[in-house]
């Protein structure tokens, strides 16, 4: 019987002392840091290529170091019992890090005395330095497990490559702040900014684009860059578009790496999990693919923010919860402490973002409920359960105050617009169809996780660890296919239940490798061999692909064709592996492993891809805002008081007659200002109603519109009332009245922006 993968097959890695003759320890330390650093070098490198100010990386990272690194490694070290890694003491450390920073973002918040929350990490460092014994946790503890070198080097060069793309997607198209040309901005990203304002000067935060609306939003990853800008110094759009990004992005590779190992207790398993989520992507399409079934790291990797600050935390929860399923058989346990930690995690997740834990608790029932077949009760898994359900209770009463923002039942809503037929079909049709759809949708997402029917047919019986893997990619994948979101938020899930399936595919190829004792060289030459035969199939199904198809199902046939060229190089590389190793042992394990490798490298190939034909998200979900309108924001930002509200006349996406949809958010980004109405598309009452385009109080709309282009005395007296100090008017939507400028007083005055205070 093979080993389960909550079982600890091998003894702790340690190294010995150096041999003499083998040179100074420091080089051995050296060595040890190189993949770190040029993990650093990578991410300072990209920020430096895409114009990014010297002081702002250096204040942001030490920002990073005291803020985050020092007091959650600090934390983590006292609550864990015995230490498992130096990169699991960081990563995890880390995360606890922002966990604490979030409590700090809420009590200074709440007493008001955000002014004294650089200092909060201090409460940590006095702790560990008066209390005798919290002292030791300062010095780098005995029995740490030391993973391969090649591993280091495998997890560093899975965040360089997202950091490579993050910075070729997103950051070198657009400018933090627009100063030498117009810059197209992806709505999220305006609503990101605006956000983060908002955090850092109020609390509890609103809805910044409409004055007095609650904000049930899982808003922590904005807290998050509050706190940045706030102790860094660095202003809000440069954190938003430069050095967030690629800071979470590495944050996030290592812990599942990490997460990995601690589920599996094999080192390569987390190593190959990061490269299934943040490297490998989805089969490559031949177009430009804003059509297509969604993706796990393409576009959502910046599009929106809290996936990845979420995905940090649903890879922390992966980590405790197998520590705690294993209990005492963990090479590393954390004893009772183990409990704080998951509630820490916990309690974080659904502000992070929302979809996180419903996925872990689906991982956790899985459990409970073999439990129950097996008759074979533990209390980890009810306890564990029993934390997240309180977790989920208090944000669904504190964050989200019972709302759903459109979320319900909904079967296979995410392909609607494939299955979406233009005349009446019988129903046998519509199942052939809708096969035809789950079959593309299934080969276009799920090809990465062809290791979980190995790791079936290769294990004998599987242990409560890897049935939670299993529950939480099931809950994902199930949440994203029975239920309906507005803007195919249901998608989310899945994205949420990835990393547990890709710890299980990992698992799987790591067990074949294992029981037939591929040599490391073999299993190399084999994935580089794959990484080439994908590069070739993306250049060739995209140099013999025709038009695409304008609607329907039809859509999908590329995903057909490029799985029938993966499928073809699968085979041909299983008959290379067979002809070359037909004379040495383990050659069927050899041919499985080459058909296995190509099939999981397929779809390598799609984030460069997706950078090269499709940067930014294309042109069709964007606010153009120009240099003008960022400066005359700025200007209001600079010369206004935090709790100042704006008015405008700007409610839409741009002039007539494009789309009406209300979602602008230049204003609100740029000058970190309250808006008394700006846009309303991202607000509750909007996202349940459909409301986009029209607005649930036409009078409000009326009153803040008619105080622009009809001026009178009592008008302006309305929007006082309601703490209006500043009027910013974009003349391409309307010219102001004459009588404002007579009533109030003309501050900044540009060809297409005008900016009004309103004095007493």
């Amino acid at each position: 019987m093979q080993p389960q993968l909550d079982e600890e097959r091998t003894a702790p890695a340690t190294e010995a002392p150096p041999a003499a003759g083998d040179g100074p320890a420091w080089r051995t330390r050296i060595a040890r840091w190189l993949p770190a650093l040029a993990v650093a070098a990578a991410v300072v490198g990209c920020l430096l290529a895409v114009d990014t100010a010297v002081s702002d990386i250096a204040r942001y990272a030490g920002y990073i170091g005291w803020a985050v690194v020092l007091p959650g490694v600090l934390v983590y070290r006292a609550l864990r019992r015995t230490p498992h890694s130096l990169v699991d003491d960081l990563a995890t450390g880390s995360a606890l890090g922002l966990v604490l920073e979030i409590a700090a973002v809420v009590v200074t918040g709440a007493l008001g005395i955000r002014h004294l929350l650089p200092g909060w990490p201090l409460l940590v460092v006095a702790a560990f330095v008066a209390v005798p014994r919290l002292r030791r946790h300062w010095r780098t503890p005995s029995g740490y497990r030391r993973a391969p070198v090649s591993w280091a080097w495998a997890v560093a060069a899975v965040a360089v490559f997202l950091v490579g793309y993050l910075t070729m997607a997103f950051l070198r198209v657009n400018q933090p702040v627009p100063t030498t040309r117009p810059n197209l901005y992806l709505i999220d990203a305006l609503f990101s900014v605006s956000l983060a304002g908002e955090v850092t000067h109020h609390f509890p935060p609103m809805s910044p684009s409409v004055a007095g609306e609650p904000l049930t939003y899982h808003w922590f990853v904005f807290g998050h860059m509050a706190s940045a800008g706030t102790i860094s110094g660095v202003e809000l759009p440069a954190i938003v578009f430069r050095l967030a990004p690629p800071t979470i992005a590495v944050l996030a590779v290592v812990l599942l790496a990490v997460a990995g190992w601690r589920a599996s207790g094999r080192p390569w398993v987390g190593a190959l999990a990061a490269a299934l989520t943040y490297a490998v992507g989805e089969l490559v399409m031949p177009a430009r693919d804003l059509v297509l079934p969604g993706g796990i790291t393409v576009h959502y990797s910046w599009a929106g923010p809290s996936l990845l600050y979420g995905a940090i935390f649903t890879a922390a929860l992966i980590g405790v919860i197998s520590e705690r399923l294993r209990g005492a058989a963990d090479p590393a346990p954390s004893g009772r402490s183990g409990w704080a930690l998951l509630a820490c995690f916990a309690l974080v997740a659904p502000g992070a973002k929302s979809t996180v834990v419903p996925v872990v608790l689906c991982g956790v029932g899985i459990v409970c409920l073999v439990q129950l077949l097996r008759r074979r009760l533990t209390p980890a898994p009810w306890v564990a359960g029993a934390i997240l359900l309180a977790a989920q209770a208090a944000a669904t009463v504190v964050l989200y105050r019972f709302q759903t923002h459109s979320l319900e039942f909904g079967p296979l809503a995410t392909l609607d617009r494939f299955l979406a037929a233009t005349v009446d079909r019988p129903w046998w049709k519509d199942a052939a169809v809708t096969g035809f759809v789950l079959g593309a949708y299934l080969l276009f997402m799920m090809t990465r996780l062809v290791g979980i029917p190995v790791l079936v047919r290769v294990r004998d019986s599987w242990g409560e660890v890897e049935w939670f893997l299993l529950g939480g990619l099931l809950g994902g994948a199930g949440a994203s296919l029975l239920l309906s979101h507005v803007a195919y938020g249901e998608h989310y899930f899945l994205i949420a239940g990835w990393p547990f399936g890709a710890i299980l595919s990992a698992a799987g190829v790591v067990a074949l490798v294992e029981r037939h004792r591929i040599p490391a060289p073999t299993v190399a030459v084999t994935v580089g061999g794959a990484l080439v035969l994908a590069v070739v199939i993306a250049v060739v199904t995209s140099a013999a692909a025709g038009p695409p198809a304008q609607a329907g199902y039809r859509l999908l046939l590329p995903v057909y064709r490029v799985a029938a060229f993966v499928a073809v190089a699968a085979a041909l590389a299983a008959a290379i592996a067979f002809v070359v190793h037909r004379r040495r042992p383990g050659r069927r394990g050899v041919v499985a492993f080459a058909a296995l490798a190509v099939l999981l490298a397929a779809g390598t190939p799609r984030m460069g891809w997706d950078a090269r034909v499709n940067p930014n998200m294309g042109t069709g979900y964007h606010v153009l805002v120009t240099p003008e309108q960022a400066r005359a924001a700025r200007w209001v930002r600079a010369n206004s008081d935090p709790d100042d509200v704006v008015a405008t006349n700007v409610h839409r996406m741009s002039p007539a007659p494009a789309p009406d949809w209300s979602l602008s958010f230049w204003i609100s980004a740029f000058t970190e200002r309250r808006v008394l109405l700006e846009s309303w598309g991202y607000t509750v009452r909007a996202v349940d109603s459909g409301g986009v385009s029209r607005f649930w109080d036409p009078d409000l709309l009326a009153a803040n519109d008619n105080a622009i282009y009809a001026t009178t005395p009592d008008g302006l007296a309305w929007l006082r009332a309601r703490g209006v100090h500043w009027i910013v008017v974009d003349r391409r939507y309307g010219h102001e009245s004459p009588d404002l400028a007579n009533l109030a007083a003309l501050r900044w005055n540009g060809a297409d922006i005008a900016v009004y205070e309103l004095t007493s």
